[in-house]
């Protein structure tokens, strides 16, 4: 499966967000979307998982614009989970999990023994399934974030987008799920997309990046390539320095 943005324009009101925005993404690939706030990182991922409608341009999925397939065939195929928002709703999480499972039982249909199963399977692979009776509004906000990206595997769809899903994580926990991207994009064959404001967590995940500077892409491709002192410097305006440690990378503010 492929996702295709072509010469995409986006606006608030009159306000442009988005302009001139080219970008294919592939099954097994992983892309982390970087830039400061209000650059329109969140506002892509919802064009591309076709919450939005762009005012040019169009975005592809295998050939069909996304906005022209039917919402559940769409669950087949993106996953999208937005920014964490505060929920007042007293639902177990094992219920919430099961809310990834829509696209296969319908709006309206039972949860059956399979998709019981295929919860609880991802609930253990989170490391979260004793949270599974616990109601989702009393988990803290890394808790919750977790439960959200397990409903989102439980969609078994073949791409996975999400916005910001360390914000609300840990030190150790932010690690650790950069480290599950990359097993999701490299051993499971998933497309991932998703957006950050730390850039080791894009020279964690590796694979592509793309750099948002205003309104438009400054700079996209192999992480590698393109993540350097000096385009980091400019989107944060401030000095920045990737320092290899050996076995790793990191980026540091130099006075």
């Amino acid at each position: 499966m492929t996702i295709e943005i072509k010469n995409l324009n986006f606006s608030y009101s009159k306000k442009e967000i988005l302009k001139n925005i080219n970008l294919k993404f592939s099954n097994g690939s992983i892309t982390s979307i970087l830039g400061p706030n209000g650059i329109g990182k969140s506002t892509l991922l919802k064009l591309i998982s076709g919450k939005e409608k762009p005012i040019v341009g169009e975005v592809l999925i295998d050939g069909t614009n996304v906005l022209s397939i039917k919402k559940k065939d769409l669950a087949k195929k993106i996953a999208y989970i937005g920014q964490l928002n505060s929920s007042t709703f007293e639902f177990l999480v094992l219920d919430v999990v099961l809310m990834g499972r829509t696209s296969s039982m319908g709006y309206f249909g039972t949860p059956k023994i399979k998709d019981k199963e295929i919860a609880l399977k991802y609930l253990e692979e989170m490391n979260i399934l004793h949270l599974k009776d616990k109601y989702y509004n009393h988990l803290s906000g890394g808790e919750q974030q977790l439960v959200l990206i397990t409903a989102a595997l439980c969609q078994e769809s073949e791409f996975i987008i999400l916005d910001e899903p360390t914000s609300h994580l840990d030190f150790g926990k932010g690690y650790k799920f950069i480290e599950k991207l990359k097993d999701l994009s490299t051993e499971r064959k998933k497309g991932i997309i998703f957006t950050t404001h730390y850039p080791d967590h894009v020279l964690q995940v590796g694979g592509n990046c793309v750099i948002l500077s205003d309104k438009n892409i400054e700079v996209s491709g192999n992480t590698q390539d393109v993540l350097n002192d000096e385009i980091l410097s400019k989107i944060y305006n401030i000095p920045i320095r990737k320092v290899n440690l050996g076995y790793t990378e990191t980026c540091v503010v130099v006075e």
